[in-house]
């Protein structure tokens, strides 16, 4: 069905708007948090003339004691040095296998409107479900592609990649805006839940997918905080394929799906603990504001002044 132009106007420009507000309000706050949690100093040590003066008494002792104290450093060193790479390898299979997963839960769930709908006879698909579709998928789809690429030490390809990742993470945040507020003007929703309310849900995944992708362009260069940001981006979407899964327990709403997103949360949670004995910051606060969206935005979906402005959005 074709849509009225000024209605794909008024979408797009309240997602521009959303979008500029939303990244300002959530992804500023998060950037300087994490900035100040995450930023070290490193101390230099510099020479002084006076520290190479020794004393010929005490020169044979002290230099079999800088022997001693060379081959501890080496072992340690070399120690040090093994531990990192297993770590380094370990994460290498964690963050491959989540690609797998959300890669496997995104299929499942958009196999019977999506990827196999004409197999299950749904009904045709518009240009711009087609368009979001493929988006979205080509997003999912990368993410395995520059896991492996890390995991094979290509990071040449992977950081070129990563522009074209920028640039589709932007494409989807918009894309994705306008086909939430389409859907609600369409009045799809689930079963009991006014399409107005419901559009709380998936505005809300694009303004925490936005900022947790920034933050994780802007950290490109420190990967332990850059993977893990980009990880938990791709959860944040997980909720979508989740309510669709083929499972009664899907009728749970929200439970179900934002409890599907929570375990996948808790895998990156768990793995640190197992690895690193601690949880990144990142897992802490970006977990933190991932799983704070998703009373808050159940909540705001019932007010007033939020189906008001959802009103407003699909020009009611």
């Amino acid at each position: 069905m074709l849509q009225d132009p000024g209605d794909v106007t008024r979408s797009v420009l309240c997602a521009a708007l959303i979008l500029t507000l939303g990244g300002v309000i959530a992804g500023l706050p998060m950037a300087l948090v994490t900035t100040k949690l995450l930023g070290r100093r490193v101390k230099v040590n510099y020479w002084h003339p006076a520290s190479s003066i020794l004393c010929s008494a005490t020169a044979g002792a002290d230099l079999r004691g800088s022997q001693i104290n060379g081959a501890t450093m080496a072992i340690a060193g070399s120690t040090l040095v093994v531990e990192r790479e297993r770590v380094r390898q370990s994460d290498h299979i964690f963050y491959c296998g989540m690609s797998l997963a959300i890669a496997a839960l995104v299929f499942a769930g958009f196999s019977r409107t999506f990827y196999l709908a004409s197999h299950f006879h749904a009904r045709p698909l518009s240009p711009l479900r087609v368009v979001h579709g493929s988006l979205f998928s080509a997003w999912v789809l990368l993410f395995v592609v520059q896991t492996t690429l890390v995991a094979t030490r290509r990071t040449a390809i992977h950081r070129r990649l990563g522009v074209g990742g920028a640039v589709l993470a932007a494409m989807m945040v918009v894309v994705g805006t306008v086909m939430a507020i389409t859907s609600a003007r369409e009045g799809h929703a689930p079963p009991g839940v006014p399409p107005l309310a419901f559009l709380a849900v998936p505005l809300f995944d694009m303004l925490v997918f936005a900022p947790l992708v920034a933050a994780g362009v802007y950290f490109r260069r420190r990967p332990e905080i850059h993977k893990r940001l980009m990880l938990l981006a791709t959860i944040s979407l997980m909720g979508a394929p989740a309510a669709r899964l083929p499972t009664a327990l899907a009728a749970a709403g929200p439970f179900f799906y934002f409890g599907v997103v929570d375990l996948l949360l808790l895998s990156g949670v768990l793995y640190d603990l197992a690895t690193r004995r601690k949880v990144h910051p990142v897992y802490v606060w970006g977990g933190l504001f991932l799983i704070v969206s998703q009373p808050l935005r159940l909540m705001l979906g019932g007010t007033g002044v939020w189906l008001a402005f959802a009103g407003m959005l699909v020009g009611r």
